[in-house]
């Protein structure tokens, strides 16, 4: 992509989507109302003689191609790559997923066809911002966008896919659903791999869906045409795509950044799936196959009151406990030890008015789990900005450290108990003092 310059395959993608619903037989692999005037047509007329010419320009530079059925191709697989992810988006939602990433958007208006069920699901669109700003000024014209989206600029061969979400409210701790449709073919393998091991670190039930290119070998020879056309548009347009995959390395790769389910449909289970029946020999080209990726529960999924993000160092905030919590608790303090690795704590606050029964049970684990504790816990850091209030922690940790084994310091503020809780895990004794 040059900067500045908006896709011009979000365009072709978008025509071709619309194209479906005007030109093929019922029944319709998708639906796409919006694709028509997103890709700029004011009319199915128009679009059909747009299709008819650029068939027979690209159909004259590869000898022994048909005009139509390099055409027919072409929205077959971008209709069915769409389909494919929007069924399983409706799987996750299904599922309790509620934050939605379009990755590459373009001119994608899945978010503007979800159902009323899916209202409170949350939008993002990651793309090229030359890219965003040509569509949102569509999507004004037309004024007819429902669902609120939010837009957010990226280049995938330099930017962090996380941290550009992060910037715009995504919640990493929450699952979502990421659609990569049409990305994948012109990324280099380090940005592909760099993005697919973010998304695998992502909450327990996220899930990826992308369609990706296989190697020129195992391109079926008829669908070779389709396959020149493709590379040619791409260098054209200053979008060259790359070599391709060997589907079974490619699937052994991402079960490898530890994504626990992972779906590859090949040209032939796709036609099965999506095409059987058909009067007008509408199918997926062999030339790709659509991949779904999803990441497991995770180990942190278990935890409410304590912050494991960072771990080895585990954040809670006292004072923000609700009353009858210790329940809660208890199951994370176990789930704590049963992971066997060392850990340190820091609390960020302390409960002003604990309830007598959640006391009462939190001493008692503490009691019954004395030895495994003590073993594991590297030592506890608290924190309280006054000084004589500081005092008094201290000889309240003193009766802890007697009491449990543990070490206990109070740091003046979250910088200091930082610093502390790194020495602890490093194996430093780390005493208190009033700097």
């Amino acid at each position: 992509m040059k900067p500045g310059v908006r896709s011009t395959t979000a365009d072709f993608a978008a025509m071709m989507r619309a194209a479906h619903l005007v030109m093929d037989r019922e029944p319709k692999i998708l639906c796409d109302t919006f694709a028509l005037e997103l890709s700029g047509f004011d009319s199915e007329d128009g679009l059909r003689r747009t299709i008819a010419e650029m068939g027979a320009n690209l159909a004259s530079k590869l000898p022994g191609a048909s005009a139509d059925g390099l055409m027919q191709a072409t929205r077959a697989g971008i209709a069915v790559r769409s389909r494919f992810a929007e069924d399983r988006l409706r799987g996750a939602i299904a599922r309790g997923v509620s934050q939605y990433v379009i990755m590459g958007a373009g001119l994608d208006s899945s978010a503007h066809r979800l159902p009323d069920s899916a209202r409170d699901v949350r939008v993002f669109e990651v793309d090229f911002p030359a890219t965003q700003q040509w569509k949102r000024a569509r999507l004004a014209d037309m004024k007819s966008a429902a669902h609120p989206v939010t837009y957010v600029p990226i280049d995938f061969e330099q930017d962090s896919l996380f941290a550009r979400l992060r910037e715009n409210g995504f919640d990493p701790g929450r699952p979502a659903f990421f659609s990569w449709l049409g990305v994948v073919w012109y990324l280099s393998d380090r940005a592909i791999f760099r993005t697919l091991r973010e998304i695998a670190a992502a909450a327990g039930g996220s899930e990826v869906v992308f369609e990706y290119p296989v190697m020129a070998e195992l391109v079926d020879p008829d669908d070779r045409p389709l396959v020149e056309m493709v590379k040619q548009v791409g260098a054209l347009r200053g979008e060259p795509i790359g070599p391709g995959f060997d589907p079974a390395d490619l699937v052994r790769k991402v079960e490898g950044l530890g994504f626990e389910t992972v779906i590859d449909l090949s040209p032939d289970e796709i036609n099965a799936r999506y095409f059987s029946d058909r009067t007008d020999n509408l199918r997926m080209p062999g030339i790709g196959h659509l991949l779904s990726a999803r990441v497991g529960s995770r180990w942190s999924d278990q935890f409410e009151h304590y912050d494991v993000s960072d771990f080895p160092i585990v954040r809670i905030d006292g004072a923000s406990l609700p009353a009858g919590y210790s329940k809660k608790w208890v199951a994370e303090m176990e789930a704590l030890l049963a992971r066997g690795d060392p850990f340190a704590f820091i609390f960020l606050s302390s409960a002003e008015h604990p309830d007598h029964e959640d006391q009462k049970r939190q001493t008692q684990w503490l009691k019954a789990h004395k030895g495994p504790l003590v073993e594991l816990c590297r030592g506890i850091v608290g924190i309280e900005p006054d000084k004589a209030k500081r005092i008094l922690k201290r000889a309240q940790a003193l009766v802890v450290t007697t009491a449990f084994g543990l070490r206990f310091s109070i740091a003046a503020d979250r910088g200091e108990a930082e610093r502390r809780v790194a020495r602890l895990l490093a194996g430093e004794d780390v005493g208190d003092d009033d700097a």
